[in-house]
């Protein structure tokens, strides 16, 4: 295992448990009511973040991993936060009619998690295609502590006990001096903003776009629909189980960030001997840390949900049904990947819609009836759909490069 996925690997672990301790608190400052609410409207950005900002990141870091030219980065930049900013207005009054609630918890919500949220994401992908693993993996971290420091500073002088107003100003303050530093940055190195330029891009990165949009359709549809055609009580307590649940996925995606540049190099070689033994490899490595993890979650399971109070003692069996859907993802997401290496993202982006398209379908029909175990069961079928349609073609597409070759 490479030295920058182990680092990855631990600040992935470090900034999900400091995830979970700023969601118990956000769970008992809002109540199960506006907690749902709250990861409802984040499920929502989940969703459209990938189409708002086009799928810059995940193209920046194939476009760069070869070529080495930095001097775009600015452009790709002030390109995405334009676009992030806009989505938000424009989203403000369709989420606020959605869930019945006032437009200004929904701005503060949708500023937070779409506008500076994702501005973090882009930037630590930019980090990533500069080859700088360690400041891809930190730059997160850093945003959770401050954001944690800010909100207990402000709950123990009782500055604020409005959360969501916490959360939305801890945000702020901490992306306005990264972008003043940035933009400092980009004038001392002489990078002239090219929007024409970093447009051009967009091709390619709107298959990256939809992928992405598609994965988020399937993973976060649930969480929406639930909080429009349930109470949002089940959401809140469904919300916790699948941040619980995502524990297990933590290692695999930490390892799969930081083996992206690696495998799109072997991907472009004529003989695809070499990315085949590495995905199998991924494989065997990405399925065990996941079951070992998952082992864990249950067994402290009672613990974990005693910290967030008992208006969320229903997460419990919700995490035991969700259990087996990471595992899959792990492998259905090695697959994936050696298809993006191959030069096939349009194909992967395709049967991603295909996916999300039947995952939404299903969540309309089922969830409205079934409520959270509706949810579960067409998460369950989605992901095992996915590891299908993924892994026959990577095979088809290896096997006929290799008679190629």
């Amino acid at each position: 295992m490479m030295k920058g996925s182990i680092i990855n690997i631990a600040c992935q672990f470090l900034k999900l448990g400091l995830q979970f301790l700023y969601f118990t608190i956000a769970a008992k400052l809002l109540g199960a009511d506006k907690f749902g609410l709250w990861a409802s409207i984040s499920a929502l950005c989940n969703i459209l973040s990938p189409l708002i900002i086009m799928g810059i990141g995940p193209c920046i870091i194939k476009v760069h991993a070869s070529d080495r030219n930095y001097s775009l980065f600015r452009s790709y930049y002030y390109l995405g936060a334009i676009l992030l900013f806009i989505g938000s207005l424009i989203l403000t009054p369709v989420a606020s009619l959605l869930y019945n609630t006032d437009y200004q918890t929904v701005l503060f919500v949708l500023l937070a998690e779409l506008f500076v949220f994702r501005q973090v994401e882009l930037l630590s992908q930019m980090y990533l295609a500069k080859g700088n693993k360690f400041a891809f993996s930190l730059f997160p971290v850093a945003f959770i502590i401050f954001k944690l420091s800010v909100v207990f500073v402000a709950d123990y002088y009782k500055f604020s006990t409005d959360f969501i107003y916490m959360n939305f100003i801890a945000s702020l303050v901490f992306i306005i001096p990264v972008m003043l530093w940035e933009e400092l940055r980009s004038i001392k190195g002489m990078m002239k903003i090219q929007f024409l330029s970093a447009i051009k891009m967009m091709r390619e990165a709107i298959y990256f776009s939809l992928a992405t949009t598609a994965k988020t359709v399937y993973t976060d549809s649930d969480k929406v629909i639930l909080g429009t055609v349930n109470n949002l009580r089940d959401v809140a307590n469904y919300n916790i189980a699948y941040k619980l649940i995502s524990l297990v996925f933590v290692p695999v995606s930490a390892v799969l960030s930081i083996q992206a540049p690696t495998l799109y190099h072997l991907g472009s070689l004529e003989n695809k001997s070499e990315l085949k033994r590495k995905i199998a490899q991924l494989i065997v490595i990405c399925v065990s840390m996941s079951v070992f993890i998952g082992l864990g979650i249950v067994l402290f399971l009672p613990i974990i949900i005693r910290f967030f109070g008992h208006e969320y003692a229903d997460a419990k069996s919700m995490v035991y049904l969700l259990l087996p859907a990471p595992i899959i993802m792990s492998i259905h997401y090695v697959f994936a990947d050696g298809i993006t290496a191959m030069g096939f993202q349009k194909l992967r982006a395709y049967m991603s819609i295909i996916t999300a398209i039947v995952n939404a379908v299903l969540g309309l029909i089922f969830i409205p009836i079934y409520g959270v175990a509706g949810a579960v069961g067409v998460t369950l079928f989605s992901e095992s759909l996915l590891l299908i349609l993924f892994s026959s073609v990577y095979r088809s597409k290896l096997k006929k490069k290799n008679d190629e070759y």
